[in-house]
């Protein structure tokens, strides 16, 4: 048969789940397994799976409360824990309203915790102390491995010196023989017990020390991606900087070019407008006839003039023009 819980725990489930988790939670921190039913039974029924982990624990834990004391689901779970010849732990949770003489009589002799006052964090501890050292003593967990293999090799050089000694009797020494293989079964199954034990601590640090590595190389690369970050700032920085000189260099590069064709379009229009004005005096004067003698070189001159004109219009519409398309181009930078 399997190996069941170290401790099998009986209490009323209305009033005693919240004193069942702490209970719990102070022996699993102490490497001690526990079993309790999570289902409510029915009336009268016990089943056959509770009956096999009171019969395969090693210790069994009586929470016993009003609501426990008149629980016929309880009163037989304390009594299969006596057929079956267990150590019982009493463990006391307020007053009782009626006394349960039966359970009182039968349970007189194993050791109670608790009383009538609600349990505090002490005294559920201290519970867990006392169930710890019945099950694997209050030395440390070295030396209980060193004693067990001690008591381990003790037991199998008894075991031989009686298997090749003379016994009178033949039944006696078969019977002693038994006796050593049980207590060297028991010893061996303490001594696979705290060795597992021991492997699960060293798993553990093991584990820890594990994850602390991990958290140093996690900050490492946190370091490492933090100055990479300020090295990219960095560099934007700079490059808007320099961005930010050029189109100030290319703007006054610009305004430059600006004024320096307004300068040739005010030249080419006073020039037109000095041009038409003569032309106008001219034509005037041709007009009163005081310019006759001149006709055919005023209608060159007035020619000559139209052409100016147009010429010095083309040119600022190409000014103007080019001007546009200057503008538009640095926008779109």
């Amino acid at each position: 048969m399997a190996d069941g819980k170290d401790i099998f725990i009986s209490y009323h489930r209305a009033t005693m789940a919240e004193t069942l988790r702490q209970i719990a939670a102070e022996l699993s921190s102490r490497g001690i397994s526990s079993w309790y039913d999570t289902e409510s039974p029915k009336p009268g029924q016990f089943t056959e799976t509770i009956e096999k982990e009171i019969k395969r624990c090693k210790v069994f834990l009586f929470i016993w409360d009003d609501g426990a004391n008149n629980s016929t689901w309880c009163r037989d779970e304390v009594l299969s824990a006596l057929e079956h010849k267990k150590h019982i732990f009493l463990f006391r949770v307020g007053p009782l309203k009626t006394e349960n003489a039966e359970l009182n009589f039968r349970l007189r002799s194993f050791q109670r915790f608790g009383g009538d006052n609600l349990p505090d964090q002490e005294l559920i501890q201290q519970l867990a102390e006392t169930i710890a050292d019945t099950l694997y003593g209050s030395r440390p967990t070295w030396k209980l491995v060193y004693e067990q293999e001690q008591q381990l090799k003790e037991l199998e050089f008894h075991l031989k010196r009686e298997q090749v000694s003379a016994i009178s009797s033949a039944q006696a020494k078969e019977q002693r023989i038994a006796e050593l293989e049980t207590m060297l079964q028991q010893a061996y199954f303490q001594t696979q017990t705290i060795k597992s034990r021991l492997g699960w601590r060293t798993t553990a640090i093991q584990e820890l020390k594990s994850l602390q590595e991990k958290a140093q190389a996690l900050e490492r690369d946190l370091t490492q991606e933090q100055e990479w970050i300020q090295g990219l700032e960095s560099d934007a920085k700079e490059e808007w900087n320099k961005e930010k000189e050029r189109h100030i260099k290319q703007k006054l590069e610009l305004m430059e070019e600006v004024n320096q064709g307004n300068g040739v379009v005010a030249f080419f229009v006073i020039l037109s407008i000095v041009l038409s004005a003569s032309a106008c005096v001219t034509s005037f004067l041709y007009a009163k006839g005081m310019l006759s003698a001149m006709g055919p070189a005023v209608a060159f001159f007035i020619v000559c003039l139209i052409l100016v004109g147009l010429i010095a219009w083309c040119v600022i519409e190409a000014y103007h023009e080019q001007k546009k398309a200057k503008i538009v181009r640095h926008r779109s930078l």
